[in-house]
């Protein structure tokens, strides 16, 4: 079982409140998406986690309530916790939560947004439908430029990682990796560096200490 993960059901269930409530916050904030966010593992019932826990359970309580009148929004709720359920339910994971557990499940978020955009569209003045079809067109450049600047940072491991680290500066894991990246491309002192890094966040993570003594037997001559 992952070091950090939660050992009951419980605590799973409680961490993975908060893990999902992260992931719904990336849906607005796109500029902080983060491949290892440094989450919380959360081993009982506080004052943090509970209103993350009630947000969750006042949308499903609406959904239910307005299953008669529309009952797309509760498939498409449904849908979006059916996706994330073999990732951020019952298992417990050495990640809390990550960007592309949304990859899916964003749809049963999306699709009753777009709904309520074009219901409310048809109620409002020629010119008032007309301002906020402009507002809509002119979100597509932003959002694609969002996901360009995304995938140009997946395309190398080292930027990846070394955003990762920028918005995580206290995961020992995005360290340990980003040594890693910069070990295979043979810059051995910032790969040296940041494995120091992660074994100071984590003393008990033995895989910075062992790519420490792998990097100082290649040094070695």
């Amino acid at each position: 079982m992952p070091a950090c993960a939660p050992t009951n059901r419980a605590g799973t269930l409680l961490t993975q409140a908060g893990g999902i409530h992260y992931l719904l916050s990336r849906l607005v904030w796109v500029h902080q998406l983060n491949i290892d966010p440094d989450l919380a593992v959360v081993t009982s019932w506080n004052g943090v986690v509970a209103p993350q826990v009630l947000f969750l359970l006042m949308w499903l309580a609406i959904a239910l309530i307005q299953w008669r009148q529309r009952p797309w929004l509760l498939f498409c709720l449904l849908l979006f916790f059916l996706h994330l359920t073999p990732t951020n339910s019952l298992l417990p994971r050495l990640d809390v939560a990550n960007e592309r557990h949304l990859y899916l499940a964003h749809f049963g978020l999306f699709f009753p947004g777009a709904v309520v955009w074009f219901r409310l569209s048809d109620r409002l003045t020629v010119h008032q439908r007309l301002a906020m079809r402009t507002l809509g067109l002119l979100l597509i450049p932003g959002l694609c430029a969002a996901t360009y600047n995304r995938n140009g940072q997946y395309e190398y491991q080292i930027s990846l990682w070394l955003n990762t680290v920028q918005i995580s500066p206290n995961k020992a894991r995005a360290h340990n990796n980003l040594g890693f990246a910069y070990e295979t491309e043979g810059q051995t002192e910032l790969a040296r560096h940041h494995y120091q890094k992660a074994l100071e966040l984590n003393p008990e993570d033995s895989l910075p200490r062992k790519n420490l003594a792998r990097l100082a037997r290649r040094q070695t001559p």
